[in-house]
C-alpha cells in the first residue's frame, strides 16, 4: 500500500509471505506467474495463464499522458476463461482488451470486458477470412460491430500474437488521425474503427485472430452492443467519442526529441503495459502533434521514451 506504482502481478511485486525487517525472505515466486481471472459461468481450469474474464475488467496501468485507467483485476479464480480453446486464447483475449481499454482510457470511455461469444464469433471470421485468402467484412448484424485488419506477410511483429493483436488495434485506433471531429461525428477519410474501439457505449468484445504464412495476419474484433446500427450515429458520436485526454507534463514529445526508455521496450512489440510505470516513462504511438507522422513511419516508432 505504501507503493502505489507497484502491483501484485508485477515481476518485482511478487513476495506476499516475507519474515519481519532484518530477517532473510522465506522466499519469493520466482518468475511471475501469469494470474487468471475466471468468467462468470462453465466448468474449471488451472491450467489457462493471464485470463481474460466476463463481468470483469482488467487493468493496464501506464504512464500515458493521460488518466490512468480504472479497471482492476477481480474475481480472481479458476476459469472458464473467455477465448479458451481459440486461437486468440486467454492470453490473445486480454491483450486486444488491454489495447482497447488503453484507447478508451484517453477518452473517458469505461473499460470493457470480454466476451466468449464475441470471442467465438470474431475468431470464427478471422479463420473465414484466412480461408478465403482476403479481408472482407462478414454480413450485416445488430448483434455487434466488426473491425477487421490484414498486414500482409513480412510486416514487422505480425508474424506472432504480441505484435499482430496490438498492431491491429493501434491501426483502426489510428483513423484519430484523419481530422476526427468530435462535434460532428465526422472525419477527412474513414474514422469508423477509431470510432469502434472507443465507443462509450461499448461494454464488451471479443478478438479473432489467424496467422497464416505467406499470406498475412488476419485480426477481427466484435463490439457489443453494437455502435453502427443507429440512423443517428452521427448524433450520438458527441456523447460516446469524448475528446482525447492531453499528454502528462514532460510526455508531449515530439518524433525526433524521443529518446528511448530502454533498448528492449521498441516498436512493434512495446505496448503501454510493457512501458515502465515508475513515472520515468511515457508511452504514446499516435504522435497527435505531428499530424504527418504514422506509427509505421521511421520516425515513428519511438512510442516508449523518458519523460522529460
Amino acid at each position: 500500500m505504501s507503493e502505489p506504482d507497484m502491483w501484485y502481478y508485477n515481476p518485482t511485486g511478487r513476495i506476499w509471505c516475507f519474515t519481519k525487517e532484518g530477517k532473510e525472505t522465506i522466499g519469493s515466486f520466482g518468475p511471475p506467474t501469469p494470474t487468471s481471472i475466471p468468467s462468470s459461468t462453465g466448468s474449471s481450469s488451472t491450467t489457462t495463464p493471464t485470463s481474460v474474464p466476463t463481468g470483469a475488467s482488467t487493468e493496464l496501468t501506464v504512464s500515458t499522458g493521460s488518466p490512468t485507467p480504472t479497471a482492476t483485476p477481480t474475481d480472481a479464480g479458476t476459469g472458464p476463461f473467455c477465448g479458451e480453446g481459440l486461437t486468440c486464447g486467454p492470453n490473445c483475449q486480454l491483450l486486444c482488451l488491454n489495447m482497447h481499454n488503453y484507447y478508451r482510457d484517453l477518452h473517458g470511455s469505461p473499460p470493457m470486458e470480454c466476451d466468449p461469444e464475441l470471442a467465438k464469433s470474431s475468431q470464427e471470421w478471422a479463420d473465414q477470412q484466412a480461408a478465403d485468402g482476403r479481408m472482407y467484412h462478414s454480413k450485416w448484424t445488430d448483434k455487434f460491430t466488426e473491425s477487421i485488419s490484414w498486414k500482409g506477410w513480412g510486416w514487422e511483429g505480425m508474424e506472432k500474437m504480441e505484435g499482430a493483436i496490438p498492431g491491429a488495434v493501434r491501426s483502426w485506433y489510428s483513423e484519430i488521425k484523419n481530422n476526427y471531429n468530435y462535434q460532428s461525428g465526422r472525419g477527412s477519410g474513414v474514422i469508423g474503427h477509431f470510432q469502434a474501439v472507443v465507443w462509450k457505449g461499448e461494454t464488451k468484445l471479443g478478438c479473432g485472430l489467424n496467422i497464416k504464412p505467406n499470406d498475412g495476419t488476419y485480426v477481427t474484433a466484435h463490439y457489443a452492443p453494437p455502435s453502427h446500427t443507429s440512423m443517428d450515429k452521427e448524433k450520438q458520436a458527441p456523447d460516446n467519442v469524448k475528446p482525447r485526454a492531453q499528454p502528462e507534463p514532460g510526455c508531449d514529445v515530439r518524433s525526433g526529441d524521443r529518446e528511448l526508455c530502454s533498448p528492449d521496450l521498441t516498436a512493434p512489440i512495446v505496448n503501454p503495459g510493457s512501458c515502465p510505470q515508475d513515472g520515468t516513462c511515457c508511452y504514446d504511438d499516435m504522435f497527435m502533434s505531428e499530424p504527418s507522422v504514422k506509427f509505421y513511419d521511421r520516425k515513428g516508432r519511438t512510442w516508449c521514451f523518458k519523460k522529460r
